[in-house]
């Protein structure tokens, strides 16, 4: 008998709402717990190891900074504009795409950003598994499914968990950093190594696009985190995001650049960290416990979404929650364990792949919150099939698509290379292209439609309109 209210208690400590509506009166926090959720989630590994792809490109030390400073400083106002949505309309951030593409229309980036959580998921268990193994050999397998359990449990109790564990883990982590940056300055990097390497327009361009797709990836679930906070927190919040999230990742990717002039052919960077540093690799792999959760709770979200999105009568209940997070989490295992081989040609090819088909979905959500709305939506639309923004807005639809077919010509990944980016000797700047295209396209769109739907009715209409009312 006594354990059943011990059982009680750790269920009620499980969070009740997913891709539901937050009302003014359960709003609690502060915007400064922002910066530490997106500085402790971004001081982790991985972003040591996008650093380090420049190096693996053939650029010098410098060069790669450089691209790595461009690449967070545009990718991250993305992610920041995102992020002030969620105290103003306090609804996760994929519920937001159902105000620009329609009820069901919402379907295409929701399953999109789906497979974005699953993917990510592995590749922090990939890393995670890693570290371990760097320290202790064992099965790489083992680890990644032993390391999955605690991302498991953090995502299933939920908001104010993943909060709390953040705030100590970016102190922990600050000081992790700041000992290995002395480290390797100090001791680590060889005389002359800094500038070892070359400049090439497509090396450095490919380099500032991956860097640019990390911050772009967490369009999809940066508000899921601030949808607590009160409405006036928006502002505060915008920049407390993008100041926690450039510092974080310009310091680690640019420390990660540095390990790689150490071994740029090197398959693992946690052994090349195990090196320098013994067991730190062990750290490392820990701080992974935090974003990854994320993961498996913005994956159990936007299942939920889709679930509701498929029968509206759908509500989320703990349990509930409690399986999708396990379904999504034992997902995320399987493919780590498939890609694990490959594993930095599969993070190029993602990171370059989930940036092309994410941003015309951002910039569609951002420029029809911040340029045509305002911020000004009704909430119950969002969970109505036939509210105010329609059931599928074909035009939304065919813009995203339109917008991701321009993007082709610009692309690079080892699978596919455009013809412009062959001409830019493997440079890819499909991203800028796809944002600069989708403003005017949708701008133009919505412009139309607003006249159209202005425009009185002919005779014919108009007798057709009173005939049916």
């Amino acid at each position: 008998m006594s354990t059943e209210p011990a059982l009680a208690n750790r269920l009620d400590s499980i969070e009740v709402r997913s891709f539901d509506y937050v009302p003014p009166d359960e709003r609690h926090g502060q915007p400064r717990q922002v910066f530490y959720m997106w500085f402790g989630i971004s001081a982790t590994i991985f972003s040591l190891v996008t650093g380090f792809v420049g190096i693996t490109l053939g650029l010098s030390f410098w060069w790669t900074l450089l691209a790595v400073v461009l690449g967070n400083v545009l990718g991250a106002l993305f992610m920041a504009f995102h992020a002030a949505q969620g105290p103003q309309l306090g609804i996760p951030q994929m519920i937001q795409s159902r105000a620009q593409f329609g009820y069901y229309g919402a379907l295409l980036p929701l399953v999109v950003t789906w497979f974005m959580y699953i993917a990510f998921l592995a590749i922090d268990i990939v890393l995670a598994g890693q570290g371990f193994q760097a320290v202790w050999p064992w099965s790489l397998n083992g680890w990644m499914i032993v390391l999955t359990i605690p991302m498991l449990l953090l995502a299933i109790y939920g908001y104010d968990f993943i909060n709390r564990y953040n705030k100590y883990q970016t102190w922990l982590y600050i000081a992790l950093f700041l000992g290995l940056t002395v480290f390797m300055f100090v001791h680590g990097v060889p005389s002359g190594g800094l500038s070892r390497g070359t400049f090439h327009l497509g090396a450095f361009l490919l380099s500032m696009s991956i860097v640019a797709s990390y911050q772009i990836t967490y369009a999809p679930y940066v508000s899921d985190y601030t949808r607590y906070l009160p409405q006036d927190a928006a502002r505060k919040v915008f920049w407390r995001t993008y100041a926690a999230t450039v510092i974080s990742c310009v310091w680690l990717m640019g420390l990660g650049a540095a390990i790689g002039v150490l071994n740029p052919s090197a398959s693992s960077m946690l052994f090349e960290i195990k090196k320098i540093c013994g067991t730190l690799a062990i750290l490392l792999a820990v701080g992974l416990i935090a974003p990854n959760s994320t993961n498996v709770y913005g994956g159990m979200m936007t299942a939920l979404s889709i679930g509701n999105n498929v029968d509206g009568r759908l509500r989320s209940t703990r349990m509930l929650r409690v399986v999708v997070c396990v379904v999504v989490a034992v997902l995320g295992a399987l493919v780590a364990t498939a890609g694990a081989g490959a594993f930095m040609t599969n993070l190029e090819n993602y990171m370059t792949m989930i940036l092309y088909i994410l941003i015309p979905w951002s910039v569609i959500n951002l420029t029809d919150y911040y340029l045509l709305r305002h911020g000004q939506y009704r909430t119950e639309d969002f969970y109505l099939r036939s509210g105010s923004f329609g059931r599928v807005n074909l035009r939304a639809l065919i813009i995203y698509l339109l917008a991701f077919g321009i993007e082709v010509p610009f692309m690079n990944t080892t699978i596919y290379e455009g013809p412009v980016a062959k001409a830019l000797g493997g440079g890819d700047i499909a991203w800028i292209v796809g944002a600069v295209v989708t403003v005017p396209l949708y701008v133009g769109a919505a412009w139309l439609a607003r006249r159209q739907a202005a425009a009185p009715k002919s005779s014919d209409e108009q007798i057709t309109s009173n005939a049916v009312s």
